[in-house]
């Protein structure tokens, strides 16, 4: 039920031809002068299946494969990550009105990323002076994610993803031979992305953004390395440019 190969292969081809994807505050020129510890905060993941009928189906067994895939990975490749320190936020020593409170922050999060994406990526929205002077912020409340976990530094990753079933990957394909580049109006892949970012706790504030509008299949072990190095290597890319400064 993956979908069409070619079309993961067009994914990645485009992405790795993006050289510089992410997105960084100002402050970001100095954030790291110093080695800072970053809470991991739950992982913001789902992945549906879509039928050729448009109906989406939430598949809880494999978000949790994927969360499990990603934290690996995440593991794997910031071992290697000079400057930071992750630790995972752990979310059960809150109480139920903390939690109700970083709920809300994440809502927060959430509704201010698209405002990221649609002015600072999507070429139909986007507005320059967004993203040549990024400045986003959760507001000062979220400061009490710096309460909770210590940590300087929030790190937030999301991502949605569908999977096609086998009707739906022949409907795309009949589609495709009739209507051409038009295909995707007719047969819509689903709202799928990848992202990460790095929040400053005290202030709220975006320090790094990175996204990426179709990732593929996340529950492939290759796809998930290839994204996560690739995302992490323009973090890595954005403190050398600062270096270099």
């Amino acid at each position: 039920m993956k979908k069409i190969p070619i079309l993961i292969f067009l994914i990645f081809f485009l992405i790795g031809c993006s050289t510089v994807n992410h997105r960084t505050n100002v402050r970001f020129r100095d954030y790291f002068k110093e080695s800072k510890k970053i809470a991991i905060m739950p992982l913001d993941v789902k992945i549906f299946l879509l039928t050729a009928g448009d109906v989406n189906q939430y598949k809880d067994d494999w978000t949790r494969e994927v969360k499990g895939l990603l934290l690996k990975t995440l593991q794997e490749n910031l071992e290697g990550q000079k400057m930071i320190e992750p630790v995972i936020f752990d979310v059960s020593r809150l109480s139920i009105s903390e939690k109700d409170t970083l709920d809300a922050q994440n809502g927060i999060f959430r509704a201010v990323s698209q405002g990221v994406i649609d002015h600072t990526y999507n070429s139909q929205t986007l507005i320059k002076d967004r993203k040549n002077n990024f400045d986003y912020t959760l507001g000062a409340e979220f400061s009490v994610v710096e309460k909770w976990s210590g940590a300087p530094t929030a790190f937030y990753i999301s991502g949605r993803n569908y999977i096609w079933t086998f009707g739906r990957s022949a409907m795309y394909i009949f589609a495709m031979a009739v209507f051409g580049e038009s295909v995707v109006y007719v047969v819509p892949p689903g709202n799928e992305y990848f992202m990460m970012a790095l929040v400053d706790t005290p202030t709220g504030d975006i320090i790094w953004f990175n996204y990426i509008p179709m990732p593929g299949d996340l529950r492939d072990e290759k796809v998930m390395g290839k994204i996560v190095k690739k995302m992490l290597d323009d973090f890595s890319k954005g403190l050398e440019e600062k270096k270099g400064d």
